[in-house]
């Protein structure tokens, strides 16, 4: 969206975003056709690795051959992580699309794709049932581009209150700023399209309430001094096998066995932990990734910048809030070592 310090008019507006919807549809298709490129070329490597067995079968042995078989399988494995990478690529052109998509349908047939509030409304309220706040075709409904429960809830408490004239300076002030950053606020939408608003919440409440009693099993004193010193024991007792051989390989089996042992009497409380959080890791590191320009962004606002003041009310850390997410992620990502029979048998 093109910055423009004069009144824009609704046709000038819907015009932008039907370019934007055309050039993302142009961008979808090119991917699209990329992806099917890269299936082709993946089918042509797994042919020409057939035919290359083929011929050492009846053939014979030939160092040739065996070299040649290995370049298949390289350029098989670049093609999967392009692959991935395209995909990527066009899962967020399609929700940056569905994110404009959705402001020419809002302003051609007053429809929204994001949440109208509905759940907010209370007839009991003094006034927002007569003023139409909540639900659809009402000021919620019409204004709302939030995609996690918190936004929503601040959203319509905002809504649901009298504010004072200070507080709406403040908020005409801020949306002023944000106007200067429209096109990141488009990306910023287009990443949280894949959440869902009570996701974070989940994860919040697993973290509070369920995630400390998992854990009780880990306090056992004897199981932490292991786990520190096993990797150890484990390395020295492989690498006195390979010098020494015999009865220390006996050893060694014994030591493996132990440590799978270990896990597979524990395995219940580690299955817990990792099928609680299953899928958070991806969702926080999404998140942080999300959250992280309006980080290094040096905002004016009073109104914004309160949002970001302090991030630990206890002034336990000053860091940014996506590097603790991203952090927070990176632990649970470590619960799917349950999964490697190489990390257990060590």
């Amino acid at each position: 969206m093109e910055k423009n310090t004069m009144i824009r008019t609704k046709d000038s507006i819907l015009n932008d975003y039907r370019n934007n919807v055309a050039s993302q549809q142009t961008q979808i298709d090119g991917l699209k056709s990329k992806l099917n490129k890269i299936s082709f070329s993946r089918l042509g490597l797994f042919i020409a690795e057939i035919i290359i067995i083929a011929l050492i079968i009846n053939i014979g042995f030939s160092w040739v051959l065996i070299a040649l078989t290995i370049i298949p399988v390289i350029f098989f494995m670049i093609l999967v992580k392009k692959q991935i990478a395209v995909q990527q690529e066009l899962t967020y052109a399609e929700q940056l699309l569905w994110v404009y998509q959705n402001e020419v349908n809002h302003i051609t047939s007053n429809t929204n794709g994001y949440s109208d509030g509905e759940c907010y409304s209370n007839e009991y309220h003094p006034y927002s049932s007569d003023l139409d706040i909540y639900g659809q075709g009402t000021l919620f409904s019409y204004i709302n581009r939030c995609n996690t429960n918190n936004g929503l809830n601040i959203l319509a408490e905002n809504l649901g209150r009298p504010n004072g004239k200070d507080i709406i300076l403040q908020r005409q002030e801020a949306i002023a700023e944000m106007t200067e950053h429209i096109d990141k606020t488009f990306h910023f939408r287009a990443e949280l399209q894949n959440h869902k608003p009570g996701q974070l919440d989940v994860i919040k409440d697993k973290l509070e309430h369920q995630l400390p009693n998992q854990l009780k099993f880990t306090h056992n004193k004897t199981l932490q001094l292991y786990v520190k010193i096993g990797p150890f024991i484990t390395f020295g007792v492989l690498i006195l096998g390979a010098i020494f051989g015999g009865h220390v390989w006996k050893i060694f089996g014994l030591v493996a066995l132990f440590n799978m042992s270990l896990i597979f009497f524990n395995l219940k409380y580690i299955n817990l932990v990792y099928y609680g959080f299953t899928g958070g890791s991806n969702l926080l590191d999404s998140f942080s990734g999300t959250i992280k320009w309006t980080e290094e962004i040096t905002w004016k606002s009073t109104y914004i910048k309160d949002f970001f003041k302090g991030n630990d009310s206890d002034g336990i850390t000053n860091d940014p809030v996506s590097k603790q997410i991203k952090q927070l992620s990176s632990i649970i990502k470590a619960f799917d070592n349950r999964l490697n029979p190489f990390v257990g048998f060590f």
